[in-house]
């Protein structure tokens, strides 16, 4: 009967996943934390995933038929150990053996987290030095590691695939809520210019939503929604609704009486005032509006990472709970850019929208 498979090869073949998963050719990219708890694996793509890399990369296959092999061993070797367990009990000696080998494991867990928590790996590395260690792969060159302590330009030019990444996941976040709060704010302003009535009421309700912080708001959201993109998106719609909704009721209220009676006077219905005199007149208000709304959520979306939704504010809340000037940086410095872009943007298609006559007299 063959020996029951160590805890050696156990550690030997969570570490070859982790190692495998992230493709040796692949640039590595931030730690995601420690290594201890499979972290490791935080970002990267399941081992179904790259299926089609492995395919191509020879290193990455050789990993893969390795890892089916070791997991056909071990599902043998759990069977055996499961006979021996039931035919007869394991002796003083075996056990103090076991205890000695489970207390070295777990030093060597210690080690590996402090490696990357502390010495700047990435969870890549430290995989492969373990796998080397236990000889379960053939050493090689991994050349100069770039970590948060390089220069900030270095830096980030070496983790600027996931930036990319994170930037895309960013901005799906701040169109999505957006394009929401103007088709919801701007009906609900011209509403209000209708209905006076219920004007009080419905600011008040939405001052509300502007007042409730950021955190406490998806603090909200997450037990009703659950965590992800959803209650991100649902707390970022709540806050662009003020700016929306108070410059388009106040744009149109704004315009004066003269030229609604001019209108009305030549004959205009209400829809033809509303569509051909009131909304050309208060499209620079309004467009102001989303331009405010706009810096809010990009701004707000950074939270988004904390209840697992993406975004920028990845590398903000890591680079604050590892003290990181850089990797905060890392996700600050393209959250800025973005919304000085999306403003700039913006503010060119109000020029392009907004009627010459109206633009000279502002």
């Amino acid at each position: 009967m063959r020996r029951p498979m160590t805890l050696t090869m156990l550690v030997g073949l969570v570490a070859l996943a982790a190692f495998a998963t992230t493709g040796a050719a692949q640039p590595a990219g931030p730690g995601g934390g420690g290594f201890g708890g499979l972290r490791l694996g935080m970002g990267a793509p399941s081992l179904t995933d790259r299926a089609g890399h492995l395919e191509t990369n020879p290193e990455s296959r050789a990993l893969w038929e390795r890892l089916g092999d070791l997991q056909r061993r071990l599902r043998d070797q759990q069977w055996e150990l499961f006979e021996l367990q039931n035919a007869e009990r394991p002796s003083r000696e075996a056990i103090a053996d076991r205890s000695t080998e489970i207390r070295e494991l777990n030093e060597e867990m210690r080690q590996m987290n402090f490696a990357v928590d502390d010495k700047g790996k990435t969870a890549r590395e430290v995989a492969y030095e373990f796998l080397v260690k236990k000889g379960l792969v053939v050493p090689r060159e991994m050349g100069k590691r770039v970590t948060a302590k390089d220069p900030f330009l270095i830096y980030f030019w070496a983790q600027r695939y996931h930036v990319l990444k994170l930037l895309k996941e960013h901005l799906y976040l701040t169109l999505v809520a957006l394009t929401l709060a103007v088709i919801v704010s701007i009906p609900a302003g011209i509403a209000l210019t209708r209905f006076e009535k219920i004007r009080g009421l419905v600011f008040t309700v939405i001052n509300t939503f502007q007042t409730i912080p950021s955190l406490a708001l998806l603090g909200f959201l997450v037990p009703v929604l659950g965590i992800g993109r959803l209650p991100a998106i649902v707390a970022l719609f709540l806050y662009a609704l003020l700016p929306l909704v108070r410059n388009t009721y106040t744009g149109i209220r704004e315009i004066d009486p003269k030229i609604i009676e001019a209108s009305q006077g030549i004959g205009l219905t209400n829809l033809q005032i509303l569509r051909k005199v009131e909304m050309p007149i208060a499209l620079p208000m309004i467009i102001a509006g989303i331009r405010t709304s706009t810096v809010i959520i990009v701004g707000t979306a950074t939270l988004a990472a904390l209840i697992g939704a993406g975004g920028l504010g990845d590398p903000i809340f890591r680079g604050i709970s590892s003290v990181q000037m850089n990797t905060i940086l890392l996700g600050a410095a393209p959250a800025a850019l973005l919304a000085i872009f999306l403003d700039k943007l913006l503010h060119f298609c109000e020029r392009r929208l907004v009627s010459k006559g109206l633009r000279i007299g502002k």
